[in-house]
């Protein structure tokens, strides 16, 4: 299909080319200009009129520990990002901010503290500066920190400058400020462990003290000793024992001599014979008396006299009462089996059982009163038998030193019992005496560990104060800058271009759409369904009409 098209015919698929968009264009000019024009003004007055918002930047470098960790450790760990974090927490709590707004009067008239501290903390920005690092503890590399930046935002560049040193000071100060305080906080701590350990070690060793003054004799350091002394004390046990029979011999063997010899020398009367001593006279009277009652009655002169003597010489002789009562018990035995002989035969019974008794009562007396002249002799008068004496002060001896003997006896076997019970008690005083050294020996040993680090501890803070150890230095400080960070005004002015240019567009379809006036080849095709055959141009009148007149 052709389309005349003024000058020329084109085919009518032409109506979609460039030109026909830019036939729309002319057509459609006023629809496309005052929309651009009224954005694109909106969008340069919005350029112009932003405020602008200066930033300026500080760096603040991270210098490792100078000193070696080996030769002396810092008390204050924790990664560096952790660190700067902690200290912009402390940076931009609502007092130190307020102070910062009131030192650079940076909203003056404005009463709302929560409304300042929020745009102040809006405007700051720490950001980190970070290297990949081969880890020398770690195969591969990590990410570290070597630094990083303090930066503010301000309507002014003199202010944003000045902010930013004061925040860069105050960075600073404070890191030096929290290592120092973390250093004292950990000395602080060992220092009190170290004065409760002191005041346990100091309890400890009270006890133990205690404990040995209470369990001297048997701890177990003492053992061997115990049992030296036990087994001597046993060694000399047996040795006294010893020595106790052969003084038990002695005194038998002294006693016996003794008893066969006279305590007193012979008298001899004028007559030249020899007198009796008591304990012989009053023998013979016992076996007179004897021989007397079986023959008269007790009431016999002979039978009386015999008393009478034998009464004396018992008194004499220290048996006077035992003596007395078996004269009565004789006469009275004696007296009965006289009555029974003259009621029944001789082979009666009770005459019988009488004899027997009577007999039995004789030859106690006779043992009674005749033993005494073996040992016992009158009081009135000591024994002048130089033999006797020797005798007698030997066995007076002899029961001294058994007596004595006796008596180390008795205490050396109080002492093996002290010594056995110490050997037994011993087991269980060195348990308990283990468990109060283990904790002695315990709280020496945290003691000493906490010497140790609270010396490392002091050494730490002396680092910190020194600031030997991890510093932050100012490696580029915050200047004034020459242009503002935002708004971007050109970058604005040219997004606002694009939108003009957008909108404008867009009101040229609108228009174009909305419109129902056929001007071109395509609507009529469009609406009939058939191009049409030819395209007549507008033709342009003139002014003066180039016809004739009639």
């Amino acid at each position: 299909m052709i389309v005349n098209d003024g000058n020329q015919i084109r085919p009518a698929h032409y109506l979609t080319d460039p030109g026909e968009y830019w036939a729309i264009l002319r057509r459609r000019q006023w629809n496309f200009l005052v929309p651009f024009s009224v954005v694109l003004l909106a969008a340069v007055m919005i350029a112009w009129l932003l405020p602008p918002t200066f930033r300026a930047q500080a760096t603040i470098l991270i210098q490792r520990q100078a000193i070696p960790q080996n030769l002396v450790a810092t008390t204050v760990t924790g990664y560096a990002q952790e660190q700067i974090e902690l200290i912009r927490q402390r940076i931009v709590t609502h007092t130190n901010l307020m102070e910062i707004a009131e030192k650079f009067d940076m909203y003056p008239g404005e009463q709302d503290q929560a409304g300042i501290v929020r745009e102040m903390r809006k405007g700051i920005e720490v950001s980190m500066v970070e290297v990949q690092a081969t880890d020398p503890d770690r195969a591969g590399t990590r990410v570290a920190t070597i630094a990083f930046n303090v930066a503010f935002n301000a309507n002014s560049a003199e202010l944003a400058k000045r902010v930013t040193d004061e925040l860069t000071e105050r960075f600073l100060d404070v890191h030096v400020q929290a290592r120092t305080e973390a250093a004292t906080k950990v000395f602080d701590f060992l220092d009190a462990e170290a004065d409760n350990i002191k005041v346990e070690i100091a309890d400890l060793e009270k006890q133990l003290a205690g404990f040995k003054q209470e369990e001297i004799r048997q701890l177990p350091e003492l053992m061997s000793m115990n049992l030296s002394l036990y087994e001597r004390t046993e060694r000399e046990i047996e040795a006294t024992e010893t020595r106790i029979r052969e003084l038990l011999q002695r005194i038998d063997v002294t006693r016996a001599e003794l008893s066969l010899t006279e305590p007193y020398d012979d008298v001899v009367t004028q007559e030249g014979e020899r007198m009796l001593t008591a304990s012989e006279r009053l023998g013979v009277l016992s076996a007179q008396y004897l021989q007397a009652t079986a023959r008269y009655s007790s009431r016999h002169p002979d039978v009386v006299r015999l008393t009478r003597e034998i009464s004396i010489l018992a008194e004499q002789t220290g048996d006077s009462a035992r003596a007395d009562e078996l004269m009565k018990q004789l006469i009275s035995l004696q007296e009965q089996l006289r009555q029974a002989r003259q009621k029944y035969s001789p082979g009666h019974p009770e005459v019988t059982a009488l004899e027997s008794a009577v007999a039995a009562v004789q030859r106690g007396m006779q043992t009674s009163l005749i033993s005494q002249e073996a040992h016992i002799e009158p009081t009135a008068l000591p024994p002048d038998n130089p033999r006797y004496v020797a005798l007698q002060t030997q066995l007076t001896n002899t029961q001294t030193n058994l007596a004595a003997e006796e008596e180390k006896l008795a205490g050396l076997q109080l002492k093996l019992q002290q010594y056995e019970d110490r050997l037994f008690q011993t087991p269980i005083v060195e348990r308990d005496y283990k468990s109060l050294s283990r904790g002695y020996d315990d709280a020496l040993r945290r003691f000493s560990d906490l010497n140790r680090k609270q010396l490392e501890a002091q050494l730490a803070v002396t680092l910190e104060a020194s600031q030997g150890a991890e510093q932050w230095t100012l490696a580029n400080r915050a200047f004034e800058p020459f242009f503002p960070e935002s708004p971007n005004r050109v970058g604005i002015v040219l997004l606002g271009v694009l939108f003009a240019l957008a909108v404008a567009l867009a009101f040229v379809t609108v228009a174009e759409f909305l419109d129902k006036t056929i001007n071109s080849a395509r609507k009529l095709t469009n609406i009939v369904g058939t191009p049409p055959l030819a395209v007549i141009p507008r033709i342009a009148a003139s002014e003066r009409s180039s016809w004739p007149s009639p």
